[in-house]
């Protein structure tokens, strides 16, 4: 039985810059092979530059989770209250942004001034630069509990947070510039009718 992405094969081999275009979204992670359809919401029937974009997005999201949950296991008992709340609240904020990210139909519906790429992306950088001041934050501590010599993952542990923080600030420049050039439009008018519609109404 043919499948879409059979299909869409066929058409590239026939010349259609159109399948070509779209097959090339078949290869990215996250797309089903037999429908060609993504498995993000978001990432359907966009452009291969949004999707790439996105695709960035997500990952700097989930290393920011990450980053958020090594400072415990890095410090431990020795991080102060304050310290431990504020991780536990940007813990909150990371999984928000993500599924924001991949745009799922509870959060386009409830987090509506996420759907404005000018206002994620200062929330991302912000992210990103509180991020890069817990992990001087975290090497202050340590020194000063006594460890002037990092071991080598507690090295990799800092880094890791550090590299994490920045690549959230540089998606977030990349969405507020997107969103000042009013680009989200250009991605949903790619999309089907259905989901176009859609976005206009949370808009």
């Amino acid at each position: 039985e043919a499948t879409e992405a059979s299909a869409l094969i066929a058409d590239e081999e026939s010349g259609d810059p159109g399948a070509s275009e779209k097959r090339g979204l078949i290869n990215l992670p996250m797309y089903d092979e037999d429908t060609g359809e993504s498995c993000i919401p978001a990432w359907h029937d966009a452009p291969i530059f949004f999707v790439f974009i996105g695709f960035l997005a997500v990952l700097a999201n989930l290393a920011m989770f990450v980053s958020q949950i090594l400072p415990f296991i890095l410090i431990g008992g020795k991080m102060q209250i304050l310290d431990g709340l504020l991780r536990a609240f940007m813990l909150v904020f990371s999984i928000i942004f993500l599924l924001c990210e991949i745009e799922i139909p509870f959060m386009t519906t409830n987090i509506v001034s996420m759907q404005d790429w000018v206002t994620r992306g200062i929330m991302y950088v912000f992210l990103g630069l509180v991020t890069a001041q817990e992990q001087k934050g975290i090497q202050v501590v340590t020194v000063v509990k006594g460890k002037k010599k990092f071991h080598m993952s507690a090295q990799a542990t800092l880094l890791f947070i550090k590299i994490s923080a920045w690549a959230m600030v540089a998606i977030g420049v990349v969405y507020f510039l997107m969103g000042i050039c009013r680009l989200k439009k250009v991605r949903d008018s790619k999309k089907t009718p259905e989901e176009s519609k859609t976005q206009e109404e949370v808009a």
